[in-house]
């Protein structure tokens, strides 16, 4: 199934080498914003909490999978949607803000 939003390629995208077994595989990355550029209204994220980065790159196929499932949700939303629908009754995920 091939969806028609998903982007081809872009300059954001890397190809990051690993070795599988014998032969080579390359596993492409792309860069994710941890916190939203639509969340910020497009300012920089200054960085500090924490000292975590925003921008970071992730496995190119698992960040796509992610913004299909659930685009630009808010993490609470995120996790009340994991703990309904996906997770096993006896679990729960809680999000919870860094302080």
């Amino acid at each position: 199934m091939e969806f028609a939003f998903l982007p081809s390629l872009s300059k954001n995208t890397h190809q990051v080498p690993t070795q599988m077994s014998r032969e080579k595989k390359v596993r492409r990355t792309n860069k994710h914003h941890r916190l939203s550029r639509s969340r910020t209204g497009g300012k920089p994220f200054d960085g500090n909490i924490k000292n975590i980065p925003n921008v970071i790159r992730v496995d190119y196929k698992k960040h796509q999978a992610f913004h299909q499932l659930f685009t630009d949700t808010h993490p609470m939303s995120i996790a009340k949607e994991l703990n309904d629908i996906w997770l096993d009754p006896e679990w729960q995920l809680v999000a919870v803000k860094r302080m």
